[in-house]
């Protein structure tokens, strides 16, 4: 189980620095709006859920100018960040627990979410909220994680002490299964995207740098002893180029509400 309210605190401390190492982030937020963008005819509220520092926001208000915007994270540091970077942009801002949103039924057209829901506790309770929310013809496009994430670090860590210090995704297959009965899917597809870094020092500053360190076990302090045998281990995934990589196994899917 996941405390929500230590990774609301951990994404709020980084809400200033989080552009500047969110480069996996920044890659699946486009992608996932290039799929959204020629699906969506809706004239409705858009909700940016899970905005973190706001970096998509002026690219939703570009993509659907005439739409009402609104920006929703579950940090509070992060809802501060993104109103102080981009307030007339937005219709308004909202301190808020995906599976629990304070909107009223059938009150949004668009809600786009790229990846946030992995910190959700149960799927089940965050879709039905989603379609409770979002209006009949409306759309639900939402990028995650799944079980390969991060498989260089776990590997890593696992040869070390045996325990993966990474949080645990559902895979795509259960992913299509609880997808079943909230709607059409209009689009889903898989990738693994992968980042580059010279050692793993900035390999794991990038991870702490956007907040996302938090893991189910809370296992994030390491000794110097551990970290050299992490570093050892590692070095078996450096590229021939001299790079270390850190993978990430990214769903997108865009529901069709009914």
């Amino acid at each position: 189980m996941l405390d929500k309210k230590q990774v609301a605190t951990a994404f709020g401390k980084k809400a200033k620095d989080y552009d500047t190492y969110a480069r996996v982030q920044k890659y699946v937020g486009d992608h996932l709006l290039s799929l959204t963008i020629p699906l969506f005819s809706g004239h409705g509220p858009v909700v940016d859920l899970g905005t973190g520092s706001g970096f998509f926001l002026p690219k939703l208000k570009q993509a659907f100018p005439d739409n009402d915007l609104l920006a929703v994270d579950l940090s509070e540091g992060m809802v501060v960040h993104a109103r102080q970077q981009h307030a007339s942009l937005l219709m308004g801002s909202v301190v808020a627990d995906a599976e629990n949103l304070p909107f009223a039924d059938n009150s949004v057209d668009l809600i786009y979410s790229s990846m946030a829901i992995q910190w959700c506790e149960d799927l089940q309770v965050l879709l039905k909220n989603l379609r409770r929310v979002v209006k009949p013809g409306g759309l639900i496009a939402i990028s995650t994680l799944l079980p390969k994430t991060l498989f260089e670090l776990k590997d890593s860590w696992q040869a070390v002490d045996g325990n993966a210090h990474v949080n645990r995704f559902l895979s795509a297959e259960t992913l299509l299964s609880e997808l079943s009965g909230f709607g059409s899917i209009a689009a889903f597809h898989c990738e693994l995207v992968t980042a580059h870094y010279p050692d793993l020092k900035s390999l794991l500053h990038s991870i702490k740098g956007i907040g996302a360190n938090t893991v189910i076990d809370g296992s994030r302090a390491m000794s110097k002893g551990q970290y050299k045998a992490l570093m050892s281990a590692y070095e078996q995934y450096r590229t021939e180029s001299g790079q270390l990589p850190a993978s990430y196994e990214v769903c997108y899917f865009v529901l069709n509400v009914v």
